[in-house]
């Protein structure tokens, strides 16, 4: 904490956390990419509350802007600027982290196709369908955030991300490459409607290459770091809960590793 970077200038990493979480949920991840020479920044999205209330739509614009907010943010930092570089800038979005870095840049949204969507396969894709409104009005919401400037510019990873009901949209300049990364056990999310659906949707138009990565083991929540003993002792935290035997600390390890290695390319 308030240590000096030290000396150099690196590529700049933003990370976009899941519904309702925190970004010290992926210190494991951003302190893999900060040891292979990246800034990682990861703005709290402080009005995630108001996904489920009225306010949606001001919830969702607000999580766009905090991505520019949060780039600007180090860019004009005395101490952290100086060591950014000026190339391009690589983006990270974890679950609803993910329409949220995409619909700040490559993607729109087509309404009548998210309800088709879940007309036809709600016993099928329940946690995403359960409450079509919802989605129907958080999609919505991004239809309607302006993509005159994307901050993303190099390349982007979208862990178990949320992509029913997206399109792609013209852009001035194309991503350089995108990572989809599905976790094959992923109840909230299944990879065959949502990642394997971005996977198919991303053209040369938009992006210059697409890797599909699907991890066998694991479940939505593994790619939160886990949480420290003294406090799963003492709550129940339904997002720390692992199936027995599994081991997050190594999975994660192997996420990262992974994830780093697409980055560096």
């Amino acid at each position: 904490r308030d240590a000096k970077p030290i000396a150099g200038q690196f590529p700049l990493v933003l990370l976009s956390h899941s519904h309702s979480g925190r970004p010290r949920n992926h210190h494991l991840t951003a302190a893999a990419l900060v040891r292979a020479g990246y800034v990682v920044a990861a703005p709290q999205h402080r009005f995630d509350h108001l996904v489920f209330q009225s306010r949606l739509i001001y919830a969702m614009h607000q999580r766009i802007a905090e991505i520019g907010t949060a780039h600007r943010a180090v860019i004009d930092h005395p101490v952290i600027g100086p060591v950014i570089d000026d190339g391009e800038v690589h983006g990270l979005g974890y679950s609803l982290g993910s329409a949220t870095l995409m619909a700040s840049s490559v993607v729109a949204v087509d309404i009548a196709a998210l309800k088709s969507h879940c007309y036809a396969n709600a016993a099928k894709d329940p946690l995403f369908c359960k409450s079509p409104s919802l989605f129907v009005r958080m999609f919505h919401a991004l239809q309607t955030i302006g993509k005159d400037h994307s901050v993303v510019t190099g390349k982007m990873v979208l862990v178990a991300p949320v992509g029913r009901g997206l399109i792609l949209q013209p852009i001035a300049k194309k991503i350089d490459a995108v990572m989809v990364l599905a976790i094959r056990n992923d109840q909230h999310v299944p990879p065959r409607y949502h990642a394997n659906y971005l996977t198919a949707l991303m053209g040369p138009d938009h992006v210059g290459d697409v890797d599909h990565v699907e991890v066998e083991d694991g479940h939505h929540f593994a790619f939160i770091a886990p949480f420290a003993k003294r406090v799963t002792r003492e709550e129940t935290i339904p997002v720390a809960l692992d199936p027995a035997g599994f081991d997050r600390v190594a999975w994660l390890d192997k996420v990262n590793q992974q994830i780093v290695g697409f980055i560096q390319r």
